[in-house]
């Protein structure tokens, strides 16, 4: 999201107010995040932007942030929110976005510096000589299974999918040559 970070910096003043509660995580961390803004119907972080266009306004942008803290409830952040009163009520912390248009965790220059894993471009060092992006199925849902078994029904059942589909369209084309084509689901062993 760094593209539309510099251009929102480009464009607007603006002040980012974070409520956590990212639920994707575990453990302390999912505790440190606290309650989820909106219950049960949100399990991602939530924040909120306000953006300012002003028109008379010269110079960089002027980006303010406000963390709403950790381990609070999510009525314990409501009341701070309402103890706010409005954006002025609140300490923000003024940040400085760097080149790479990262804002709040910024990333370490060093890391420009580390050979890449593998490059897509001839000759180029690499740790990797060859690049690949691997085996692709694109039906992975239906190709990949650590179970034989549920892997033997998915197969099956997509099978059956495209069989059935390959006689409707040939009933749809009845009288134009076309022929329906047919799988077998036999799996090898």
């Amino acid at each position: 999201m760094d593209g539309l970070r510099k251009c929102l910096v480009d464009e607007y003043s603006q002040h980012i107010l974070n409520l956590r509660g990212n639920q994707r995580t575990s453990g302390e961390e999912s505790r440190r995040e606290g309650g989820k803004i909106f219950g049960s119907g949100s399990r991602t972080p939530v924040a909120i932007s306000i953006l300012v266009k002003d028109p008379v306004h010269t110079g960089p942008c002027e980006l303010h942030y406000y963390d709403i803290g950790d381990y609070l409830s999510r009525e314990e952040k409501l009341d701070r929110i309402e103890a706010f009163g409005s954006i002025d009520g609140i300490d923000w912390q003024t940040i400085m976005p760097n080149a790479e248009g990262d804002w709040i965790n910024q990333r370490d220059a060093e890391f420009d510096t580390f050979i890449p894993l593998g490059d897509k471009k001839k000759g180029s060092q690499a740790v990797f000589a060859i690049y690949s992006p691997g085996v692709k199925t694109n039906r992975d849902a239906w190709a990949y299974n650590m179970s034989r078994d549920s892997l033997e029904a998915n197969m099956s059942r997509m099978i059956a999918a495209f069989n059935e589909n390959s006689r409707r369209y040939a009933a749809l084309c009845n009288g134009k040559n076309k022929e329906p084509i047919y799988l077998t689901s036999q799996v090898s062993h």
